[in-house]
């Protein structure tokens, strides 16, 4: 036994080496809390633990297996196994067959069954794990209270700003927007005291870019961000600019896939939070922990999860509960009365869709449980997550609708706590996300694949007494990367315009911004121009340039369903030139406002096909 302590204790440390040498000599994403410098070292203790008791076990049923060499062989093969599953694109099979081997070339060693059993060796180790922690957490501590210890005086009468971002919601399932079931009350009720905007559209149809958009007021192809590549420190980020001006800030973050402090999203924070420590978080924060129980890609059901039946389950997930709390935590031991900017991501409406109860039968019965011979059958014949039947197919709808619900009930809560404690009136609400969900429209799934409505087309409530229109609705087309932009104008009054892209507020204040309503999209999953695909929206127009540079062209006003390409038809060449100009010089100078004069919807009827625009359930 305590050999086996010894050798988790070594594969620990050697995890943290070799994912800091991945992350700051050739910069590759550690995906693990900042915590994973105690929490990597505790989950492999207990794995080798664990391990090392069954191994005694079946020492007892059998004595020679407990001789020194396949007993070292073993444990040696077990940390070879943690250190190379780490090792960019080596195949986990290659990794087991080369740690079986220089598991069973390191027993030769004999005297290290004596080093790793002594308890001077394990102390050493220990602490030496206890002082990387005591580091960490001693920048991060002292870190923050220099943010806050210098900031200027803020203006007087600041408001408060809350950036709530639901992750991964469409407008289209929101009562607000026209859907027929009751998944957002709290909302409508939110609009009613503020503006609403009908034909938002995110720069992006997944997270990164589309964050950093918000925080930046930049387009995707103008940030560094890509599939593997973080927000650099090239853009001021709207955090950086309030906290210039006297705000604390702070963010609250459910999605650990981007939204972590790895992918630059927090520059400018002073206070963050992003993984949860619990004991499914300390356990995935290993390698092998990771593979067996939450899968190869962080979202993806490890096997043994799998089969057991929990596949809807995401290891560590923060519910909207949390999230609030923490928030509210903060606040509440903020000791001082200056104004806040938090940014609040929640994760709920994510994939895999699993809302709590009562939310779960809310808009129907719970998703049906699969055998265990189906579940093994998916595994073996690696099928897809969405080779469903109908019936399945709605039920995976139903849950993601009940999950938009339960997002709308703790925001109801957490604008009544802030009421509670007497700061709601003087705060800026705004309640957008980061990207829709398709559901076979298009024939895609999920996010990430297209600049369809299903995957751009988000929600957008701003509410601010005496400053925000109350029940006003916005029905042009708008960007959700004039967020930025519009806090600032309305935080700092106006007197400090420095974040690019026009101001929502023109629309209350009667301002002109100069620039046209349209609202570009791009998916950019790497830094080629051959990876980007560009959408645009402008006077009832919709045009999108894919990546083998096909075009498709939709009548946003009558077919926001888009299921007629009107690209083909007759008389429109020279409307589609305009159109792929207005795109290039909007993705080439940096931004919407270079993009060409564009005439309004000159299209014939359509027919019939597709549906119109929803517009907001209010008059």
């Amino acid at each position: 036994m305590m050999l086996a302590v010894g050798f988790g204790l070594v594969t620990g440390l050697g995890e943290i080496a070799i994912r800091s040498v991945l992350k700051f000599a050739f910069g590759h994403l550690m995906r693990v809390p900042l915590q994973f410098v105690w929490m990597a070292p505790l989950a492999n203790l207990l794995l080798f633990a664990l391990t090392g008791v069954a191994v005694w076990i079946l020492g007892k049923m059998a004595p020679p297996l407990l001789s020194r060499r396949p007993v070292i062989a073993f444990f040696a093969a077990l940390t070879f196994l943690a250190w190379l599953l780490l090792v960019p694109r080596l195949s986990p099979w290659a990794a087991l067959v080369l740690s079986a081997g220089l598991g069973w070339q390191l027993s030769k060693l004999l005297s290290m069954r004596e080093a790793l059993s002594r308890g001077r060796t394990q102390v050493a180790l220990a602490t030496a794990i206890v002082l990387l922690t005591l580091c960490v957490n001693a920048v991060l501590y002292f870190r923050e209270r220099a943010a806050t210890g210098s900031l200027v005086a803020a203006r007087d009468g600041a408001p408060n700003v809350l950036l709530i971002i639901w992750d991964t919601v469409r407008a289209r399932s929101l009562g607000l927007y026209g859907r027929e079931l009751a998944t957002t009350p709290h909302l409508e009720a939110l609009a009613d005291r503020g503006a609403t905007f009908t034909q938002a559209i995110s720069t992006s149809p997944w997270t990164l870019p589309a964050h950093a958009s918000m925080f930046t007021g930049r387009l995707p192809h103008e940030t560094s961000v890509a599939w593997y590549s973080p927000l650099d420190g090239e853009h001021t980020t709207l955090a950086e600019r309030l906290q210039e001006h006297g705000w604390m800030t702070a963010a609250f973050a459910a999605n650990v896939l981007y939204v972590d402090w790895e992918h630059g999203l927090f520059r400018g924070f002073a206070h963050f939070e992003d993984f949860r420590v619990t004991p499914g978080q300390i356990m995935v924060s290993s390698s092998i922990g990771g593979r067996i129980f939450q899968g190869d890609g962080g979202w993806t059901p490890g096997f043994l999860r799998t089969l057991l039946g929990h596949e809807h389950e995401f290891i560590g997930r923060k519910w909207a509960d949390q999230v609030n709390a923490d928030f509210l935590a903060w606040l509440d031991n903020s000791g001082t009365d200056r104004p806040f900017f938090a940014a609040l991501n929640f994760f709920d409406a994510h994939l895999p869709y699993a809302p709590p109860a009562p939310f779960d039968t809310l808009f129907g019965p719970r998703r049906r449980k699969t055998s265990f011979g189906e579940r093994f059958s998916r595994l073996l014949e690696r099928r897809e997550k969405w080779d469903l039947g109908a019936e399945d197919l709605e039920a995976e709808v139903r849950m993601y609708e009940a999950s938009i619900a339960y997002l709308d009930d703790r925001l109801a809560l957490l604008l009544d706590s802030l009421a509670t404690r007497g700061v709601l009136d003087n705060t800026l609400v705004i309640v957008t996300s980061d990207h829709g969900e398709a559901f076979g429209e298009h024939e895609d799934f999920e996010h990430g694949s297209s600049l369809y409505f299903e995957q751009t087309h988000v929600p957008l409530v701003i509410s601010l007494p005496g400053n925000v229109p109350e029940g006003f609705v916005i029905e042009e087309p708008v960007s959700t990367r004039e967020i930025a932009a519009t806090i600032e104008a309305i935080a700092t009054d106006g007197t400090a315009p420095a974040m690019p892209g026009p101001s929502l507020t023109r629309f209350w204040t009667g301002v002109a911004s100069g620039t046209p309503n349209v609202a570009v999209s791009e998916l950019v999953p790497g830094r080629t121009p051959d990876d980007r695909m560009t959408s645009i929206l402008a006077t009832g127009l919709k045009y999108i340039v894919n990546v083998d540079e096909r075009v498709e062209l939709y009548d946003a006003e009558r077919d926001w369903a888009e299921a007629r390409d009107l690209s083909a038809i007759a008389g429109v060449d020279t409307l589609l030139n305009r159109l792929r100009s207005a795109v290039d010089r909007a993705t080439s100078c940096g931004g919407p406002q270079c993009c060409c004069p564009l005439p309004p919807n000159v299209f014939p009827s359509s027919d019939g096909a597709g549906t119109r625009l929803p517009g907001t359930t209010r008059e």
